[in-house]
C-alpha cells in the first residue's frame, strides 16, 4: 500500500503505475492537516527540528519533504523496516547537508522524510505510552548519498533502534522476518546490497522478472521493486512488504496489489 497525499500521483514512474495502481491510497489534505497529525507533527519536531533549524516555517518545509503522510505508514505498525540514510553530525534534518551545530542533529539519524517516519513510530515509545520492549524499529544503513553519515559500525548492516540509549544496536543477523502488521519504507534509491539486504527477509520468495502487467501478473512468490510516487523504492510482494496500515485506513478496506 502507498499512502499518497494531495499532488503525489504526477511524480509517480509509469512502472508504479502500471503495476501498483490498485495499492495506492489517496489521503485529502483535511486528514494530513487534522488535529492527530499535526499534534504528531509538534511532537516529532521537538526531537528533529532543533535550534536554528526552527524557523517559522519549518512545518512547511517538513509538508514539502511529503511526510506528513508518512505518520499514516507507522502510525499502527507493530514493526517498521527502514532502508536508507544517516544524517552527518552537524548537518541539517531538511536537506542533509547545511552546516548547524552537532548538537541540533537528531538522535534518530534518519535523513530524509523516512526519518520523520522512524521518529512517529519511536514517539510511540516514549514517555511510557506503549511498551519499550515492543518497538521494533529495524534500519539497514544503506548510506546512499555522497553526504550521508559513513559509520562503519552500521553502514552495510541492519541495526535496531533502541529507546533506552537513544542509539542504533548493530544486530549480528537479519531482523525478525517480516509478519503480521509491519510498515516497509526507504531512501530514494536502493543500491545492490540494499536490495539484497531486503531480499534476505523473505527467503522464501524468488525475485522475478518484471512482467507485463496485464499479461502476468507477479504471483504471491515473486518479488519487486517499484517506484513510488516520491522516488522511493519499495519491495512489493503480495505476502508482505505491503501491510502498511493505520487508524486511517483499515486493512480490510485496503486494495492488495495485483
Amino acid at each position: 500500500v502507498h499512502f499518497l497525499g494531495p499532488g503525489d500521483e504526477e511524480w509517480a514512474s509509469v512502472k508504479a503505475k502500471e503495476t501498483q495502481k490498485d495499492a495506492f491510497e489517496h489521503v485529502e489534505k483535511e486528514l494530513l492537516e487534522g488535529t492527530v497529525v499535526s499534534e504528531a507533527l509538534e511532537r516529532a519536531g521537538e526531537s528533529r527540528v532543533l535550534g536554528s533549524q526552527r524557523t517559522p516555517d519549518w512545518k512547511a518545509r517538513v509538508s514539502e519533504m511529503a511526510s506528513l503522510r508518512n505518520f499514516l505508514q507507522v502510525r499502527e505498525a507493530d514493526a517498521v523496516y527502514v532502508v536508507g540514510w544517516r544524517l552527518e553530525e552537524g548537518k541539517d534534518q531538511f536537506t542533509g547537508r547545511s552546516d548547524v551545530d552537532p548538537c541540533e542533529t537528531p538522535l534518530l539519524d534518519v535523513g530524509g522524510g523516512t526519518g520523520w517516519a522512524c521518529q512517529w513510530y519511536a514517539d510511540r515509545f516514549a514517555d511510557g505510552l506503549e511498551d519499550l520492549a515492543q518497538c521494533k524499529l529495524f534500519f539497514f544503513d544503506d548510506a546512499g548519498p555522497p553526504w550521508a553519515r559513513k559509520d562503519p559500525a552500521t553502514e552495510g548492516k541492519w541495526s535496531r533502534w533502541s529507546t533506552k540509549s537513544n542509539a542504533w544496536e548493530t544486530l549480528e543477523q537479519d531482523p525478525p522476518k517480516p509478519d503480521g502488521l509491519y510498515a516497509g519504507i526507504g531512501a530514494t534509491r536502493l543500491s545492490e546490497r540494499a536490495e539484497i539486504a531486503i531480499r534476505s527477509l523473505y527467503p522464501e520468495v524468488k525475485p522475478a522478472p518484471v512482467p507485463d502487467p496485464i499479461l502476468a501478473p507477479p504471483t504471491a512468490l515473486e518479488v519487486h521493486l517499484v517506484e513510488d510516487c516520491t522516488g522511493d523504492f519499495r519491495i512489493m510482494p503480495s505476502c508482505g512488504w505491503t501491510a502498511i496500515h493505520s487508524k486511517f485506513a483499515k486493512p480490510e478496506e485496503v486494495k492488495p496489489p495485483l
